[in-house]
């Protein structure tokens, strides 16, 4: 299926938009700033399949584009621990109708309608509960099929809530859940990139049992489509394509240092849309749709 991966360049104050194919260049918007198609410190996206909604880690904001031309549509938030105020928001995601934001330094999730972006509710504190999350450990968070799945790495564990609610279901605390810094999936297996187990990416059931862990160097962050594993290398500005086999074996690759078209300065962001579903992962890197 054609579709497009939409990329968070930090570094660069923009995000970038390219063929999810072959990762070939398509279109790009941002300068610096925080008005209207500017960023700073942009950081994660996710989509809806009409929108794209992207973090700031600058300026706690959240903004809303339009995935066909990328332009800016609205905005909100700012820094704090009240409703629609964040502390670096390390994480997106969506089911179409809600937002869910990793709220990191605050502990909580906060849950956003997409049309306005208005609070909804939240939940979390500080702590090891099971509607709690540790200290700059909210970092990673994705949506299947009515529930959500959220990396707690400071707790060491992958927790599964209702997406309705935010209500607790269940949690698995391992070596794979050790340090977790992204978790998505496609549709059929949670798939969870572990820094402390030194660069392994875990396949998981969606009742949180381990499939396989396979090592996979030079990967700070995932994202999935329905057939496609989509990572990037900071230390070499470089976007993989990568299938879904156990290996995770690259199937091509684009990228360098710079401000080219097809260069970065700090890619951060990375989820996907397209295939099966449009809103199925959400965490801190490019959208496919």
């Amino acid at each position: 299926m054609s579709g497009y991966v939409v990329v968070t360049d930090s570094g660069n104050n923009r995000i970038m938009q390219r063929k999810s194919s072959d990762l070939s260049f398509n279109a790009k918007i941002g300068s610096f700033g925080n008005n209207p198609n500017q960023f700073d410190g942009c950081l994660a996206i996710c989509s809806d399949g009409q929108y794209l909604y992207i973090t700031s880690a600058i300026w706690d904001n959240i903004k809303k584009h339009r995935c066909s031309d990328l332009q800016w549509i609205s905005q909100i938030g700012e820094f704090g621990s009240g409703d629609n105020q964040y502390n670096s928001a390390q994480s997106i995601c969506t089911d179409g109708t809600y937002l869910y934001v990793a709220d990191t330094n605050n502990e909580r999730i906060q849950k956003l309608l997409n049309s306005d972006l208005s609070f909804v509710s939240k939940i979390g504190t500080s702590g090891s509960g099971n509607d709690q999350f540790g200290a700059n450990g909210l970092r990673a968070i994705t949506h299947n099929a009515g529930y959500l799945y959220v990396s707690d790495a400071s707790n060491d564990r992958i927790v599964k809530r209702l997406a309705s609610d935010l209500s607790y279901v269940a949690q698995v605390g391992s070596v794979y859940a050790q340090g977790a810094q992204s978790i998505t999936n496609d549709g059929n297996f949670l798939y969870i990139l572990n820094f402390q187990a030194s660069g392994y990416i875990t396949k998981m059931t969606f009742d949180l049992s381990v499939v396989i862990s396979t090592f996979v160097a030079g990967v700070d962050d995932i994202a999935c489509s329905n057939n496609s594993l989509y990572t990037f290398n900071r230390s070499v500005d470089k976007l993989y394509k990568r299938d879904l086999s156990d290996s995770f074996n690259i199937i091509t690759e684009q990228g360098g240092t710079g401000s080219g078209n097809n260069q970065y300065g700090l890619m951060k962001g990375l989820t996907w849309f397209g295939g099966f579903s449009p809103f199925p992962s959400g965490s801190m890197l490019p959208t496919f749709y």
